[in-house]
């Protein structure tokens, strides 16, 4: 069974002042309603945007180079001493 425990956190709240914004706002793709004459306010509908803007058709050019190695910085392969292990046996290995 489930207890279920209620915390009460009081926090500390920084108070803003609030200042109304100043400016105009246009609406945009505005369509107009048929006007009647019971209806003296102003209205307008905005659509929703139908297009955005049109993505770029051509690819970027990528620039990439080949890596070649040089010789002198290449290390020369070693070959080690055979696994001391006698024929039927697997190998034991240090790592495991």
């Amino acid at each position: 069974m489930e207890e279920v425990v209620e915390d009460t956190v009081e926090a500390e709240t920084e108070t803003a002042t609030l200042r109304p914004v100043q400016g105009t706002l246009t609406a945009l793709n505005v369509v107009e309603k048929e006007s009647n004459d019971e209806e003296a306010s102003e209205t307008a509908t905005l659509r929703p945007v139908q297009r955005l803007t049109p993505l770029s058709t051509q690819p970027k050019e990528v620039k990439t180079a080949t890596i070649t190695p040089v010789r002198q910085m290449v290390p020369k392969k070693q070959r080690g001493p055979p696994p001391s292990s006698k024929k039927g046996e697997k190998p034991s290995s240090d790592e495991s």
